[in-house]
Formats: C-alpha cells, structure tokens, sequence
C-alpha cells in the first residue's frame, strides 16, 4: 500500500498517530537527538516524515529521511524507521528517494538493523567510530 510523504503543514494532524513509534526509534539511537528535536526538522523540513500504511490503512512503518548532498551523489538517509521495516515499504522508500533526485539510500544501524537491512540488498560502506571529548 501506499507511502506517504507527510508536509510538515499537516503535522499536527498525524503527529499522535506517529509519534509514540517514532519514540522508540529515537531512543535507541545514541543521544545525537529527542523527539521534540526531531518533530522540530521536520517542521524546518530539514527531515522528511514517511508512513507506510496496508489496504486497511493500518500503519507498517513510520520512517524520517534527510537528504545529503556530495559533489557526486545524493543520498537519502534513514535516520529513522519504526514498527516493521518491510520489503514492500523499502521498495516505496526507494521509489520516493528516486523521485527526489537521490542515487544512493544509506542508514546507520546496531548489529540487528544491519542484518535486516543486508537483506534488502544493503551492503557495508563505513564503520562509524566515536570516542567522547
């Protein structure tokens, strides 16, 4: 079923539906940002708000997107998905990133996101490192 590229004019509309899912995927990130802080890029249109629905309209997957610009390639990063990941919502997530203007979709990911994802056809670029100062 249908993915649906939110404006961030109708956020407030759909914000309850979404945002208790989105929740869970900010959390388990690693501190760069909270929901609010996230809610508010969205609002900026600094990140895209994604849902992905069924026939019945039952929410699969909620997602936020950004757009990174390199001299020769546009990427579209999945800063975050939550509920299920499907392959069908992948494919509409491609179709969507496509359509503005992106070559390449990347994602951070914990050891269990990055199997789900080499099965969709992802493949190993970085191993990002931090160290606090």
């Amino acid at each position: 079923m249908p993915l649906t590229h939110i404006d961030p004019n109708h956020l407030d509309a759909v914000w309850p539906q979404v945002s208790g899912q989105l929740l869970r995927a900010v959390e388990i990130n690693a501190g760069e940002e909270t929901l609010d802080q996230v809610r508010l890029k969205i609002r900026q249109r600094q990140y895209h708000l994604l849902v992905y629905t069924d026939e019945d309209t039952t929410l699969k997957t909620v997602s936020v997107a950004e757009f990174i610009d390199h001299p020769n390639m546009r990427i579209a990063h999945l800063a975050y998905a939550a509920l299920s990941l499907s392959k069908e919502g992948l494919e509409e997530f491609k179709d969507w990133a496509k359509w503005y203007g992106a070559s390449q979709i990347q994602a951070f990911a914990y050891d269990a996101q990055a199997r789900l994802y080499k099965r969709y056809g992802f493949t190993d670029t970085y191993h990002v490192m931090r160290v606090a100062l």
